[in-house]
């Protein structure tokens, strides 16, 4: 077996793989007060210190002397720099346990884990080499990603596609918390959208550049203080604003619109904005695989509606219980890194 930590912005979680099999998992959301749109990293920090005795304490006894190595998220992105104070507390424990257990440990990024787990649910492959993009959409990132597997070691991506401001996650959960919805907000969301009327997908606009020149690309991982991410734009690149759209969300809501309206405008304006960001890259990198991951993935509006607005493209989807942030993901980086080669 082999044990997964990922201790992200909101969310504690430890999972057991057997043969690329989940045995065990658990997961804890951080808590967030209601009305708030997130979480200080010090919060979240000891929200992590504090969860994690209880998460492990499920772990069945007898799975403890199987485990034979461990992974660990130790930072946001796979590129240097690429830091958040949040993923010190899995590593830190994570360094114990290996100490503990006298098994090696392997450390891995946060959005490799989503990769990971994204192929994994999907039913897809781990072949060295194979290209595909990845679109991470959650609160903490939104990023289309050129990706190669780069066998045992894990994947190397290149970002194509970026916000410039907003994250997709934050821009749902910002609403959201206006409308009066828990935080996070993009399963309640979802679920007012439903009564929305079909036309209120076009409330809102979608603000996406194509062509925008490759440069250095550096913005918040969180809403909250601390961490950056910071890579190279692999090619001419695709971005997305989501500051502007989100003030004309608030004064909808202000001007009294039905909130079920105003949540179906926001999935519009996603789903709008996501396709016009893949059909660029489709035709720019000349890949059709597209991955969907991150916990905006989820949304049961985009996975049906998206697949038809851009047709060139091959989708697949993380399941929806993995598109969200789990340790799943880094298990199997850890199991594949740990193995390959080795025979077992």
């Amino acid at each position: 077996m082999y044990l997964g930590i990922d201790t992200s912005a909101y969310t504690t979680s430890a999972a057991l793989m057997e043969a690329s099999q989940c045995v065990w998992e658990k997961r804890r959301l951080l808590e967030v007060p209601m009305g708030e749109h997130g979480l200080a990293q010090s919060r979240s920090f000891f929200q992590h210190t504090v969860h994690f005795p209880e998460v492990l304490e499920d772990v069945p006894a007898d799975c403890w002397p199987r485990i034979k190595g461990i992974g660990v998220s130790a930072a946001p992105r796979p590129v240097q720099g690429s830091y958040m104070p949040v993923f010190r507390v899995g590593v830190s424990l994570a360094r114990v346990l290996s100490s503990a257990l006298r098994v090696p440990l392997v450390e891995t990024s946060h959005q490799e884990g989503h990769i990971a787990a994204g192929l994994w649910s999907a039913g897809l492959g781990f072949d060295k080499g194979e290209k595909f993009l990845a679109f991470h959409v959650s609160g903490g990132t939104t990023e289309l990603l050129r990706v190669t597997v780069d066998g045992a070691e894990g994947f190397k991506a290149e970002i194509v596609g970026w916000s410039e401001d907003l994250h997709a996650g934050q821009f749902i959960d910002r609403v959201g918390v206006s409308l009066g919805l828990p935080f996070p907000a993009g399963p309640h969301l979802a679920k007012l959208s439903e009564q929305g009327s079909r036309e209120a997908e076009s409330l809102l606009p979608s603000a996406v550049k194509k062509g925008v020149s490759a440069a250095t690309v550096h913005t918040d991982t969180t809403e909250s203080t601390g961490g950056t991410r910071c890579a190279e734009a692999a090619v001419s690149g695709v971005t997305v604003s989501f500051s502007g759209v989100e003030s004309a969300a608030q004064r909808l809501i202000q001007k009294q619109a039905s909130p079920a309206n105003v949540a179906r405008a926001v999935e519009g304006c996603c789903l709008r904005s996501f396709a016009k960001m893949i059909d660029y890259a489709v035709r720019e990198t000349k890949l059709d695989t597209v991955l969907m991951i991150g916990g905006v993935a989820a949304n049961g509006f985009l996975r049906a509606r998206l697949p038809l607005c851009v047709s060139q493209a091959r989708f697949f989807w993380a399941e929806a219980s993995w598109s969200s942030d789990s340790a799943g993901g880094v298990a199997l980086i850890a199991q594949r890194q740990l193995t390959m080669g080795n025979g077992q």
